[in-house]
């Protein structure tokens, strides 16, 4: 039997901390070096993305006091009066998270919706970010809120959304998430804010 020979065992042992430890600290650097820049990326997108759902907004007040995850606004004009208000929401799809900011003006009519975040099926789920899908949205709120219907099916009065082709669960998550939305904006509007 061949006798134990620590220096074989501890000098790979060390090479390999060594190692990890650098790789730890080249890590710790790039995160410390890209976390500012990532996160005013994100600021700016979010800013892109009011605009995009209320074009006729100056500005964007944020509503305090609300229990949401991402505080509503209050989209402002030049003179300070309120256009409109811009929620962001979400809902489960087929592949994770759907995360959608919608603008309603305050007769509650929907001025725009756009995806933030989604991790749905390419050429499926993902189509729910077309502006074909995204633009039936534009219309009064219902009071029943919107719903699904598939190709072929009778079309709802009011609040009808055509399903995506083969993407049923994302067409949920996605009007779920604007239903969710005017649920808050219903809430907001009867607070007087």
């Amino acid at each position: 039997m061949k006798k134990l020979n620590w220096k074989e065992i501890i000098r790979p042992a060390a090479t390999l901390t060594i190692i990890c430890l650098l790789i730890t600290a080249a890590l710790a650097v790039t995160d410390s070096v890209t976390k500012g820049p990532i996160a005013a990326l994100a600021t700016q997108k979010e800013l892109t993305s009011r605009q995009q759902v209320l074009p006729q907004a100056a500005s964007f007040e944020e509503i305090e006091g609300t229990g949401e995850v991402t505080a509503p606004c209050k989209a402002l004009d030049s003179a300070g009066n309120v256009v409109g208000y811009v929620i962001v929401t979400s809902a489960n799809g087929y592949g994770g998270s759907v995360k959608v900011m919608t603008g309603i003006l305050p007769d509650g009519t929907v001025a725009g919706v756009t995806i933030l975040e989604q991790s749905e099926t390419v050429g499926l789920g993902a189509n729910c970010e077309k502006e074909s899908f995204r633009s039936q949205f534009e219309q009064a709120i219902p009071d029943e809120g919107f719903s699904v219907y598939k190709a072929g099916q009778t079309v709802p009065e009011n609040g009808g959304i055509e399903a995506l082709t083969s993407a049923t669960i994302t067409s949920n998550a996605v009007v779920k998430a604007v239903n969710s939305a005017a649920e808050v904006f219903r809430s907001l509007t009867k607070g007087g804010n």
